[in-house]
């Protein structure tokens, strides 16, 4: 038996290591460390070559454009997209978008930077949750792993609204969470100073989880409520913990929740009253029910949530049934080390008793276990399961993986690490490999498809690589080892994905191909009254549109108008003459100069007048001018 105290011992193993005062935080001179190593993390997982990928469709493309419009229109109120009405999203995203684009002009780079800085701020309120309810070495671990979650950075590389929500929600649970906690019960004169200083930061925080709140509806609606709300009322169901909800009563936090959320949902309703039921009863409710209106998305399968959930906290994911039976073993089995040590430390909370570090501790553990199981179950339960709505469960599960991972197994006997361990690991390991050499054997095909396996085998070798010298560090129980071997393992494997991408694209082709089809109508001599014209729906385009001149907008959609994003704007004055039947294109095509983007083949056969101008893939061009 080690010589070591209980208390250097509970030193070790971090996840239950009392918080440190913020005075032993700054004095600390590994502190800088961990600051440095999650900074790193944040660099390379969110911001290398952020831009080398061109916009991609339907998602980017699509939100990139309406944010486009809003600064072509000076209309920030009312979203647009192709000069149609777009009312399925609410407007922080494409505000925050566009002014990027404003700033640093209209590229991939400036149009994904909200997106990743959000990502990134999702990684640093792990960090200071980790940090203030524990220590440094689990805020640091915690956060490693968020960054380091290829899923996770692959959506906070993109223009989407998912990972703008996960930021702001982990903020406002954060926030709400520490401004809750319980005071101190030392009633002594030389505390009353400390105790003033302590309700003062607990007003900011429960004021900064109402602000998180407001942009999180501003984000993606009021799921941003429905969600910690269910958080917050599981916790306090599964503890009895009631007192700790008080402030969701504080006038002056719902007050600034108004003042922030409510005026673009006013204004807009009263500018358009077809807005209320589309967005607030299609969007949220018949979304839900999977009744939405058009059905242009996929239900999912019953096990999208999970295969979801691995994919986003990938390769951590091979942590995960370890992590999730240390937390919950040490809910249910108190440490009575931990006890002894600590026993004459005690929190008052008002109204409801006193409370130990130790039952802090398991509240700790339960509030985030809460965190994570409601959000997989509310989109399990939901018709609608698309995996990177899940991206939510990735700061909860962070913290799990990094305090376990913080934990250093001390207390765990070789039963115990082989079971939630090894057999995952190995598990884990002979999938990706599998995986891997799949992915190899179909990186000889053409066009797209090739491209993309070839650039997920040749940047996937190294998560391989990782998980295999994981494997042996884990056989001679040093998780540390084996952890730092996962962390390198996911940076060495995006920065050799994203460099393949920017390098290698005139090799394989692993992007839309849209974008060049823009550029060279672009580039094309053409009279003035050039208009473009695209077969099918514009999101299956998305990122045509946006790399089209403003002069050469809207485009006109051929045999597009139901059954996609544009349905509901497309009943609406604005859209008349936008949408054409294919007998209206041949009158268009022998009216005006026309450019036809088709399917390689086109669905139907464009105007006899019209001639292939250039193939991109599975993509034509047609036109019905003289051009080389």
């Amino acid at each position: 038996m080690s010589s070591l105290s209980v208390g250097q011992r509970n030193e070790q193993r971090g996840f239950l290591l009392r918080p440190d005062s913020s005075q032993e935080r700054t004095a600390n001179p590994t502190a800088v460390w961990y600051y440095l190593a999650v900074t790193v993390s944040c660099l390379v997982m969110f911001f290398y070559d952020l831009g080398a990928l061109p916009i991609t469709t339907p998602n980017e493309g699509l939100y990139s454009q309406v944010a486009r419009e809003m600064i072509e229109r000076h209309d920030w109120v009312v979203p647009h997209i192709n000069g149609l009405l777009y009312f399925e999203k609410p407007p922080l995203l494409y505000w925050l978008t566009a002014l990027s684009m404003r700033l640093l002009g209209f590229t991939p780079f400036a149009a994904r930077l909200p997106s990743a800085l959000a990502g990134i701020l999702s990684v640093w309120i792990v960090f200071w949750l980790g940090t203030r309810q524990w220590n440094a070495v689990v805020g640091a671990c915690s956060a490693i792993v968020v960054a380091t979650s290829i899923g996770f950075s692959l959506m906070a590389r993109q223009v989407m609204f998912d990972a703008l929500l996960t930021a702001w929600m982990s903020t406002s649970l954060v926030c709400f969470w520490l401004g809750s906690a319980p005071l101190n019960t030392d009633n002594s004169p030389a505390n009353e100073a400390v105790q003033g200083q302590q309700q003062t930061e607990r007003n900011y925080l429960i004021y900064g989880a109402y602000a998180a709140t407001a942009l999180a509806v501003l984000s993606k609606g009021f799921i941003a409520i429905l969600l910690p709300l269910l958080i917050l009322l599981s916790y306090a169901a599964l503890t009895g913990d009631w007192p700790r909800l008080r402030p969701l009563r504080n006038f002056g936090g719902l007050l600034l929740f108004l003042l922030i959320a409510f005026p673009w949902h006013v204004i807009i309703a009263m500018r358009h009253h077809e807005w209320v039921w589309f967005y607030l009863i299609n969007e949220h409710v018949l979304r839900f029910i999977g009744q939405r209106q058009p059905k242009d998305y996929s239900t999912g399968k019953f096990y999208t949530p999970l295969v979801g959930t691995i994919a986003l906290i990938a390769p951590w994911c091979i942590f995960l049934p370890g992590a999730l039976a240390y937390a919950v073993s040490q809910v249910s089995h108190t440490s009575q080390r931990l006890t002894q040590h600590w026993s004459g430390w005690h929190f008052s909370l008002a109204g409801s008793g006193s409370q130990s570090l130790e039952e802090g501790y398991k509240r700790d553990i339960i509030f985030i276990l809460c965190w994570a199981a409601i959000p997989f179950l509310f989109f399990t339960v939901s018709h609608t399961r698309t995996f990177y709505y899940l991206l939510p469960l990735v700061p909860p599960l962070g913290l799990l993986i990094g305090s376990f991972w913080a934990g250093s197994l001390e207390g765990w006997n070789e039963v115990q690490r082989r079971r939630w361990l090894q057999v995952p690991l190995q598990i884990f390991l002979l999938i990706f490999l599998c995986g891997w050499l799949w992915c190899g054997s179909q990186s000889t095909a053409s066009g797209l498809k090739g491209g993309r396996f070839a650039i997920t085998f040749f940047s996937g070798f190294w998560l391989l690589l990782g998980m295999g010298a994981a494997m042996l560090a884990i056989h001679r129980a040093r998780l540390w080892t084996a952890s730092a071997c996962i962390a390198t393992a996911a940076m060495l494997t995006a920065m050799t994905g994203t460099t393949l991408v920017s390098r290698a694209s005139k090799k394989w082709s692993i992007t839309s191909c849209e974008e060049p089809l823009a550029a060279a109508i672009a580039s094309s001599p053409r009279p003035p009254q050039t208009v473009v014209a695209m077969e099918g729906s514009l999101e299956c385009h998305s990122s045509f549109v946006f790399y089209l001149p403003h002069q050469l907008r809207p485009v006109h959609i051929v045999d597009g108008q139901f059954g996609g994003d544009l349905e509901f704007g497309s009943h609406f004055p604005q859209a008349r003459g936008l949408f054409l039947s294919h007998q209206e294109l041949n009158t268009l095509a022998a009216q005006h100069p026309l450019f036809y983007l088709t399917d390689d083949p086109p669905k139907f056969a464009p105007p006899a007048s019209l001639h292939p101008f250039r193939r991109e893939d599975k993509l034509i061009l047609w036109t019905n001018l003289k051009l080389k």
